[in-house]
């Protein structure tokens, strides 16, 4: 029992909070007057550290991502962005909730976020955005010189396709995973995209590949 005991006061110590970060290890983050959550987060090399979240007007169905960046001591990086936060929308501007699920670090620096964009009550999309380092859209990602694409499988009417997860191949691929609508249950859906955020046909033809769930299993592909 001592043994356990002593055992159990190392690990606590081992676990304790870092005094040296934000006020006695805690860093509280937030804007004014509105409502956050769905928080996703990574440590660059250098220490600093990239906080992707849901932000947006709780009274109303707008919602953006957001990002805070953070030096190793806690303190917002006010190289990124305006002091250290970027707002990233996907509708233009327009009242639509576009919902962060997940990020992932480029070794560049670059921030690539996942999640899904709204286009209409029923009708949503993978969404998926590159920042560069400093928190500017990267213009070289995707098609439209936004630093945003999208991808839909829309296999019925709800068209509700969702990008739970994001992860980078060795050689700068961007793979999404989440959920494509389908009746009487969603499907699992990858897409892979090209360093550009682009589509990469090489992958089941398309770039997309829908996955049959059975009794909380992958049952297997769908298609060829």
């Amino acid at each position: 029992l001592r043994a356990a005991q002593r055992e159990l006061s190392e690990h606590a110590a081992t676990l304790a909070l870092d005094g040296t970060f934000g006020s006695g290890g805690v860093k509280l983050l937030g804007l004014p007057n509105v409502t956050h959550y769905g928080a996703d987060v990574a440590v660059l090399a250098d220490g600093s550290i990239v906080v992707g979240f849901t932000f947006g007007d709780p009274n109303l169905a707008n919602h953006d991502f957001g990002v805070f960046k953070l030096l190793p001591g806690g303190l917002r990086d006010p190289s990124f962005g305006n002091s250290g936060f970027v707002p990233v929308a996907f509708d233009l501007g327009g009242g639509q909730a576009d919902v962060f699920r997940a990020l992932a670090l480029q070794p560049d620096g670059r921030i690539v976020l996942a999640g899904m964009a709204q286009w209409g009550p029923t009708d949503y999309d993978f969404a998926v955005a590159r920042l560069l380092a400093n928190g500017s859209p990267d213009a070289a990602f995707g098609p439209f010189g936004t630093g945003r694409n999208f991808v839909a499988f829309d296999l019925d009417g709800n068209a509700t396709d969702f990008a739970d997860a994001v992860a980078l191949a060795v050689d700068g691929r961007i793979a999404l995973a989440g959920y494509a609508s389908a009746a009487p249950v969603p499907m699992g859906a990858v897409a892979m995209l090209f360093p550009s955020g682009n589509l990469d046909p090489t992958f089941d033809g398309d770039g997309r590949r829908l996955v049959q769930w059975q009794h909380g299993r992958a049952a297997g592909p769908v298609g060829d």
